[in-house]
């Protein structure tokens, strides 16, 4: 970056052109012809007019726009004055800028505003608007010291404030990089129009032309020659060591690397333009840049304080070393605020990059000198020439140089410690992201609440963001606080992009609010109430999706509606609400209403003592209250003929978190459910303690016909088997219930109405105080405590009710049959102050996100995440719900004009959120859907559709996804590994997925869970797919697996079609979309009147180019075992007319080993098992009819031969003679290869010369190939044995081929920023059909032939939340089909296939990746030449040689090959 501002220097870097500076200077002395400059300060967004330069908000300069807000308001200046003000302002900063001085606020305010530094924060902001818009530049706030100081350090907690202000500014450009580059590019016809002007005002002539006068250059942007643009290089060069070498220097090592670039500090330079001298020394250039803050240059303690005796006898040379010892060099402030150290991290990977291949390339050229001279004999004489094979070869150097570019980022980011900080580069935007929190509405009385606090507000506008408010007197902040954090009041929010509030948003308000801001969607943040259907806000709902009529353009400009209730996080349970709080305020409310009802039974307690929550003004001081009752209690006790005072509180999330966390402050004593007799009947119980049980499921819940049984797994999975005994085990032995818990239809309830008047009678029986409050805090009505019929007020928080559940008069609170229940429903809204801040830190990283996303930032790591869950908790838009919301459609009145009956009291109790306890363990089963589907004519909900998955493997997340992306249907995944279960289940709703563990070999359990299912879905190995087919025959449940049709499985037809079940298969990948698209393409090719007599088919799942420089060219997210064994299956197909046949034994050596699919990428090919039946099943017609029907496997070039070689030395074998103990072997994984040579061998040692073995097995050449790749993998003694698996712990011996999987699984799997890819080709040759091809006939030979090709090609995501490419090309069709089965879409039975099932399963199939992004490109020309794929097979190419071991993009050989050593005989 230019340490000096000349008028192109300082467009590149931001300062002000000559031509600016001539503007301000000439009105210095008139500050009216200053003030009257054309800026256009009555647009509040000034900085986003300039199409294409507006600066993307930093840290450091939101932190400077931010800080101007912190005194608020306008100091009283007017209008004109401000503006006039500003426009000083702006001078100042003009004039500072060219000589690098920094702009202090202190100094500001001394020369702007000396008598009124209240109007620091108007000024400043009008300037910087007038900054931005005419000159496309804008002050930034540098960091302090201490700020830089703390980049790469580990962040600790203090109790200080981060990232104060400095109050040090600096001018920066807002130019988008873009726009400065086109300004600086040469125009002829600018140039001649230059030239012309200044010959015409005698500035030049053709002399002064001829002698070399400073000429235009015909760029509006131009470097002048007095630029001395090494000064420039140097700085660069010092921030790049100081970078590279951990962001700290110390200078003797600073002074050592300069040498190398034959630089001292006592080197000579040119002065620069503003200097005086004539020139300078490299010192005096790096003290000016420490004066520019460019760099800094910091004095370090000696260790050990001052020397003393003989160290002051060191020689002068010492000395100097050690005072040089004393400074270390860092950058400066300027430096991270102007450039970055990511432009720099760049800058240095580009200049070792070019430097790299610049060597490469001239070597390249010598080496084809050479060549040439000595006339090589290998590819002749004028080989080097070869312009093609050069392109080439300068290609592949490319490829590696831009490697080489990207591990050394990696590698400066990982010196320096932690992320590279950025010059944040140009936001697209034209105006700030303006966010709007709505006031409530007006109806609510007690919503006091809102979901972003000042300090919240604060940061935003620091950050950038324009955030306005609507005025609401009511709220627990007061306007003026929010004002004074920087929001603006606005009546409306019509301006605003996000928009906020707790609860719904009035139809009347959300109607203004519907329309785009500048052209873009607004997104709308509230507890919707909406996700289950609830018909009182369906025209709420109806705002958001398009209704009849209305165009697609308008549509998708329709808001996005975020309901804070689908906001969860890893472990699926909800991350904002306010769960908690509704538990501390519910559990105060339920002991003030128990005290009111002591009253009635002639009893005072101490807790009429203890105020209603809403009376205190802060959590804190609630707590107070209760501990002051509490030492009432513990000092005088409870009335004794009241007896022990016994809470009983359910549930197991936040609710009941925060009720027991607020029961700490009274003097409590926690017991168990068996204790509670003996408790209360006992006349010595302490009476000066409050008795707490927290009810576990199991003290309560039983199977069916055995009270004592509880088994967690076995009700999550058959709720309906269960049932409550809480109105026996505890009910009546308690004071007051605290009622957390939620519950969902099909699960037993806590308290039925059936068992109401045995609860008060077996109550009364122990005494007159027992069972008489419910504080239900869930506030589920007619649900868990069914007899909780309404909601509460906090003007009325309770009611009566009898033995009947009927509601009675209070007055009858004297009788003994009666229950009172305190049911309110906004308990959070009670403590509006702490449950608003906690809210409002819970929403902060989401409500971010959506501010990023407006702003087009690039997002961290973190902010991906919080947008996957935001976008989670999306359930409309553009004008469309959410798959997973499909179903509300039908209950929606589109046209808008349905009346919205916004209830007085909230029912649903979705704000409690957050780990509430709605679906906790202790309230339902997680199997239970928390978003139900319509309900029926007759009210009642329809039963869920139940699927299990079983096995949750590496491919099964994308089918998870897929399946619980509708919300009627439920899923069970069932694995050996249940934590992998869990991990795969926590990103959904907790109700409608649940992880079980399952042993494939326990038949009954395995039954159990069919028989609960409606649709089978197998994941696990293909042999015991017929296990599993069995049982859904006998419990007549569909099956849907990916696997090949084995003879067992089509054993199984009969029986399946006997019982009316589905035996899907092959409806993954290969097979299954292979099966789907072939079969689509066949069928469109039958409509045109053509036939198919040419089926040639290629698929691969492989590493990406990028990821694909292993051993085998392969990596993988899925286990290895079904690639290494399919390497030894036969193969059958048909090419040229005629019938071939490759044995399992000879397939690796019988491979193709180019396969030109994919441009770039060097692919070969083995033959896929028999695809002779294929003919048949794609509906292609008789074998002996086609020309060619093959289908094939992917690899990248050289995997077949280091298979083979794999295979020779018995590393593929599965007989239990090859079997081996490595756990018992010297070596461990470093023995396989020696291991396996010696059961091949007939050897008992392993010990001896592997080398020697493995060289007498495969031969010299082919060992001296893959040798590199053994000591790669950790297989023989020579190699580094680096990150290993464990050794298998089994004390018998373990089959090679089992070994070799574990091994490639652990050093080949996917590390987290790789990705693979998928590659599946077909292409078909078609002939009319009245062409006569009864037998087969070369299609090139027939008029009209046509060439139709199918290819698809797709990489993964690789992500947090991502999926593999082979993830989700088998997950995804695998679940899509078990959809279109469950919906009944599939009529046929047996055992099939895609192709047997019909248009609407692979059409179904299709349709739905195509949606999702998985698409075949199809093509279709007539046929001139048979094409590359084709013509592989008339090549004869089985088992070449003589082709390199490369593959990939960029033809990277697998490993070293040092023939030489290697053919050593003494080498071992």
């Amino acid at each position: 970056m230019a340490p000096r501002a000349t008028q192109a220097s300082q467009a590149r870097r931001g300062g002000p052109s000559q031509s600016q500076r001539r503007r301000a200077a000439d009105s210095e002395d008139e500050e009216e012809d200053f003030g009257a400059m054309d800026y256009d300060d009555d647009d509040d967004d000034g900085e986003g007019n300039m199409a294409g330069a507006s600066q993307a908000r930093t840290g450091a300069q939101s932190q400077a726009d931010g800080a101007r807000r912190r005194a608020g308001g306008t100091g009283g200046l007017s209008s004109e004055d401000i503006k006039r003000r500003a426009n000083d302002l702006v001078r100042m900063a003009l004039f500072e800028e060219p000589r690098r001085q920094t702009i202090r606020r202190a100094d500001i305010i001394k020369k702007i505003l000396p008598e009124n530094s209240r109007g620091f924060n108007a000024v400043f902001d009008a300037a910087q608007r007038t900054l931005r818009h005419t000159f496309g530049m804008e002050m930034v706030e540098l960091m302090t010291r201490s700020d830089r100081d703390a980049i790469g350090e580990e962040k600790k907690e203090t109790g200080k404030k981060k990232n104060q202000a400095s109050g040090t500014f600096i001018l920066r450009s807002t130019l988008n990089p873009e726009l400065i580059k086109l300004a600086n590019k040469k125009n002829d016809k600018l140039l001649e129009e230059e030239l012309n002007s200044l010959r015409a005002l005698g500035l030049i002539g053709e002399e002064q032309e001829d002698q070399g006068y400073e000429r235009p250059n015909g760029a509006i942007l131009a470097w002048k020659p007095v630029e001395p643009v090494a000064l420039t290089g140097i700085l660069q060069l010092v921030l790049s060591l100081i970078l590279a070498n951990g962001r700290v220097l110390p200078e003797p090592q600073l002074k050592r690397q300069l040498k190398s670039f034959h630089l001292y500090f006592n080197t000579k330079l040119p002065s620069p333009a503003f200097s005086s001298r004539d020139e300078q020394t490299l010192f005096d250039h790096l003290s000016e840049m420490i004066k520019q803050n460019y760099l800094d240059r910091v004095r370090v303690p000696m260790p050990g304080g001052a020397p003393t005796g003989g160290a002051r006898r060191k020689s002068r040379k010492a000395a100097d070393e050690e005072e040089e010892g004393l400074y270390e060099w860092r950058w400066g402030s300027r430096a991270h605020a102007e450039i970055g150290e990511q432009n720099v991290a760049e800058f240095i990977c580009e200049f070792m990059r070019r430097s790299w291949l610049d060597e490469q390339l001239k070597l390249l050229g010598e080496d084809e000198e050479d060549e040439e001279r000595a006339g090589s004999s290998r590819r002749g004489k004028n080989a080097a020439r070869n312009p093609r094979r050069r392109a080439e070869k300068e290609a592949e150097l490319e490829d590696k140089a831009e490697k080489y570019g990207e591990r050394l980022l990696k590698d400066v980011t990982r010196v320096a410690g932690s992320e590279l900080t950025k010059r944040r580069g140009i936001s697209t935007s034209t105006s700030k992201v303006t966010v709007g929190i709505r006031k409530e509405d007006p109806g609510r009385l007690w919503e006091r609440r809102c979901p972003v606090t000042p300090d919240a507000v604060h940061e935003l506008v620091r950050e950038g963001v324009q955030v306005l408010i609507q005025p609401c007197e009511r709220r627990v902040w007061s306007n003026e606080e929010f004002v004074k954090a920087g929001a603006e009041i606005h009546p409306t929010l019509e301006p605003a992009n996000i928009l906020v509030g707790i609860k719904e948003t009035p139809l009347s308000e959300l109607d203004r609010l519907k329309s785009p801001v500048n052209g873009r969607e607004r997104t709308h943040v509230m507890f919707s109430h909406t996700a289950k259907g609830q018909p009182y806000n369906m025209p709420l709902l109806s705002r958001f999706v398009a209704g009849e009529g209305q165009s697609a353009h308008t549509s998708k400009l329709l808001p996005r509606l975020v309901d804070y209730e689908l906001l969860t996080g890893a472990d699926g349970k909800r991350v904002v609400g306010f769960g908690w709080f509704a538990g501390a305020a519910g559990l105060v409310e339920g002991l003030t209403a128990s005290a009111l009802d002591f009253l009635s039974l002639g009893v005072s307690s101490p807790f009429l003592y203890l105020p209603r929550p809403y009376s205190h003004p802060s959590l804190d001081d609630m707590r107070r209250s209760l501990r002051s009752v509490g030492d009432i209690i513990s000092s005088k006790g409870m009335p004794k003929s009241a007896g022990p005072f016994v809470i009983a509180v359910t549930g197991n999330g936040n609710v009941a978190t925060g009720a027991l966390d607020l029961l700490k402050e009274l003097p409590t004593c926690f017991v168990k459910a068996h204790d509670l007799p003996a408790l209360v009947s006992d006349p010595a119980t302490d009476l000066r303690k409050v008795y707490v049980i927290h009810v576990p499921s199991s003290a309560y819940l039983s199977r069916k016909g055995s009270e004592n049984e509880f088994q967690r797994e076995d009700y999550y999975a058959n709720p309906e088997s269960y049932e409550s005994h809480f109105h026996e085990k505890i009910a009546p032995y308690t004071t007051v219930l605290i009622n957390g818990a939620g519950w969902a239809l099909g699960c037993p309830r806590i308290l039925p109405s059936s068992v109401l008047p045995e609860t008060i009678k077996l109550a009364r029986n122990v005494g007159r105080s027992r069972f008489r409050t419910i504080a239900d805090i869930s506030c589920d009505i007619n649900g868990g405590v069914e007899f909780v019929g309404r909601p509460c007020t906090i003007d009325d928080p309770f009611f009566y009710c009898d033995s009947t559940g009927k509601e009675v008069p209070a007055s009858h609170s004297v009788q003994d049959d009666v229950v009172q229940i305190m049911s309110v429903d906004i308990l959070p809204s009670e403590l509006p102050l702490d449950a608003s801040k906690h809210f409002s830190k819970a929403l902060n990283p989401y409500l971010r996100s959506l501010v990023k996303m407006y702003e087009g930032a690039s997002p961290t790591v973190e902010d991906r995440v919080a947008m996957d869950t935001v976008d989670r908790a999306t359930i409309a838009r553009g004008g469309e719900l959410r798959p997973k919301h499909k179903w509300l459609e039908e209950l929606l009145d589109k046209s808008g004009s349905a009346r919205s009956v916004v209830p007085t009291s909230e029912t649903d109790r979705t704000d409690l959120g957050a780990g509430s306890d709605l679906g906790g363990l202790d309230a339902t089963p997680k199997s239970k859907s928390y978003y139900a589907p319509p309900s029926t004519s007759s009210g009642a909900l329809p039963k869920k559709r139940r699927a299990l998955l079983l096995g949750s493997g590496m491919v099964a997340k994308p089918a998870v996804d897929e399946l619980l992306s509708r919300g009627d249907v439920e899923l069970i995944i069932a694995s050996n590994n249940l934590k992998e279960a869990q991990e795969l289940a926590q990103y959904h709703d907790s109700q409608a997925c649940k992880a079980v563990r399952l042993d494939a070999s326990d038949k009954n359990m395995m039954s159990q869970l069919v028989s609960s299912a409606d649709i089978v879905i197998s994941l696990l190995p293909a042999p015991l797919h017929p296990p599993v087919a069995e049982l859904c025959i006998e419990h007549k449940k569909h099956l849907v697996t990916a696997s090949y049709i084995s003879p067992a499985m089509q054993s199984l037809d009969s029986s399946a079609r006997s019982s009316d079940v589905l035996l899907l298969n092959e409806i993954g990948l290969d097979p299954g979309i292979d099966h789907c698209s072939a079969v689509d393409l066949r069928d469109r090719i039958e409509r045109d009147g053509h036939k198919v007599v040419s089926f040639v088919s290629w698929c691969g799942g492989l590493p990406a180019p990028e990821d694909s420089d292993v051993p085998l060219g392969m990596k993988f997210s899925w286990s290895p075992r079904g690639l290494l064994s399919a390497a030894l299956n036969d193969a059958r197909f048909k090419y040229n007319g005629k019938h071939q046949s490759i044995s399992g034994q000879s397939l690796l050596s019988s491979y193709f080993p180019s396969v030109p699919l994919v441009r770039g990428l060097a692919l070969e090919g083995l033959a896929n098992r028999d695809s002779l039946p294929y003919a048949e099943t794609y509906g292609l017609g008789s074998v002996d009819s086609m020309w060619d029907v093959f289908r094939g496997t992917l690899r990248y070039q050289g995997f077949s031969r280091v298979l083979d070689v794999f295979r020779e030395i018995g590393l593929l074998s599965t007989s239990p003679k090859d079997a081996v103990m490595l756990n018992s072997t010297p070596g461990g994984w470093q023995s396989l290869v020696a291991s396996s040579l010696a059961r091949k061998l007939g050897n008992t040692h392993t010990t001896g010369d592997v080398w020697g073995m493995f060289r007498a097995v495969v031969g010299k050449e082919r060992a001296e190939e893959t040798w590199a790749v053994l000591e790669e993998l950790s297989m023989v003694p020579s190699s580094f044995a680096g990150d290993l698996p464990p050794l298998p712990s089994t004390t018998s011996p373990v089959a090679p081929l089992d070994l070799l999987t574990t091994l490639l699984a652990h050093k080949l799997r996917y590390k987290p920023d790789e990705r693979d890819m998928v590659i599946l080709s077909h292409e078909i040759i078609s002939v009319p059909k009245s062409s006569k091809t009864s037998r087969a006939v070369d299609p090139l030979t027939i008029h009209d032939a046509k060439k139709h090709t199918s290819t698809l090609v797709t990489y993964g995501t690789p992500s947090i939340l991502g999926a593999s490419a082979m993830a989700r090309t088998v997950g995804l069709p695998l679940a899509i089909a078990a959809l279109k089965v469950l919906d009944g879409k599939v009529a046929v039975r047996g055992v099939k296939g895609p192709g047997d099932c019909g248009r609407p399963l692979w059409g179904g199939v299709l349709e739905g990746l195509e949606e999702r992004g998985i698409a075949m490109k199809e093509a279709v020309r007539p046929l001139s030449t048979r094409g590359d794929v084709v013509n592989l097979l008339d090549q004869d190419l089985f088992g070449r040689t003589d082709l390199p071991l490369t593959r990939g993009a960029d033809g990277f050989t697998f490993g070293p090959m040092d023939r030489g050593l290697r053919s050593d005989p003494s080498w071992k």
